[in-house]
């Protein structure tokens, strides 16, 4: 049976409560980014970041526009969040996130490939006004990547649905 709450307890219970809500705000950034990549649209990419962020050798909003533009070679990306462990400092937060990402499109010999790898990116967060956003995102042992792939799978197939049209 659990105690009853005392006014005391609320001091305690509010800084639980905005932990809590940090922590959803940044997984929600992390989510705005990886939504940005799967729908290939470069506008929801940058909105993840600072005006200034470092992504890699990336800097800024217009650099990450310009470099996400490439993904529109896939035919079609999926990204799931695997685990994060997420550190808040303040107005400053660090996550060490796991996904795995699912990508398809034409290999060099026009084959359509279904490519699979395992991802983990180094993000530095910064609370705003307009909430959290990443400052720096970088690979532990890619660091100039932007995130490191410990694993890679690639195989083509022969019938894929992906879509064009992504609304």
């Amino acid at each position: 049976m659990s105690k009853k709450v005392s006014a005391s307890d609320l001091e305690g219970f509010a800084a639980e409560v905005q932990l809590l809500k940090d922590k959803a705000e940044i997984r929600a950034t992390l989510d705005r980014y990886w939504f940005g990549e799967d729908r290939c649209d470069p506008g929801i990419v940058a909105s993840a970041f600072t005006e200034d962020a470092h992504y890699g050798t990336m800097h800024g909003h217009d650099d990450i526009r310009k470099v996400m533009k490439g993904l529109e070679a896939y035919d079609s990306m999926q990204h799931c969040f695997a685990s994060s462990n997420i550190d808040i400092d303040g107005d400053n937060a660090t996550a060490d996130t796991m996904a795995v990402g699912f990508n398809v499109g034409p290999n060099d010999n026009g084959e359509q490939r279904v490519l699979v790898r395992g991802l983990r990116y180094i993000d530095e967060l910064v609370r705003t006004d307009d909430g959290w956003v990443i400052k720096r995102r970088r690979g532990h042992d890619e660091p100039e990547h932007g995130h490191d792939t410990f694993w890679q799978f690639e195989g083509v197939t022969t019938e894929v649905w992906h879509p064009k049209a992504r609304p």
